[in-house]
């Protein structure tokens, strides 16, 4: 967003954030970019803080839902993050990326089957991208190694 638009390096941005967040830490916006920034830098616990705030005051900004989604799972907390991908398709359900971040949390838990459905669905939103294709078919691999 704006921060990053003005500092010119996803960093600095950051820090911009951070810094006007100790002066107005329930500004939702302020939040909301501290959080997104703090993704982009790695720093996933932080943004999961800064989304939970949000979260505490508002059900969803812009796709607030997602980025929760995206920090649980980048924490390894899949069950977490599928529960927000689930808030985030209510909330949000135009965006595309929510049904393959639900995939590979569901992936992740070895719900395949649920899994390639949720990819599925991301190829009808985004047909032929190349990430849910190859991770449709890992699904379609391990249903199939666990036939009888």
């Amino acid at each position: 967003g704006q921060a990053y638009k003005f500092a010119g390096n996803i960093t600095q941005a950051y820090e911009a954030v951070r810094t006007a967040l100790t002066h107005n830490q329930h500004n939702i916006e302020y939040l909301y970019e501290g959080a997104y920034l703090a993704q982009q830098c790695g720093d996933h616990a932080a943004a999961s803080a800064y989304l939970s705030n949000i979260h505490s005051r508002v059900e969803n900004n812009q796709i607030s839902r997602f980025l929760a989604g995206w920090s649980y799972q980048a924490l390894g907390l899949h069950e977490a993050a599928l529960a927000e991908y689930e808030r985030a398709i209510q909330l949000t359900p135009d965006y595309a990326q929510t049904y393959a971040n639900k995939g590979y949390a569901l992936y992740a838990l070895g719900r395949y089957e649920e899994a390639a459905r949720a990819f599925e669905e991301h190829l009808r939103r985004v047909p032929g991208n190349q990430g849910s294709l190859t991770s449709l078919s890992n699904c379609l691999a391990r249903l199939n190694s666990n036939a009888p």
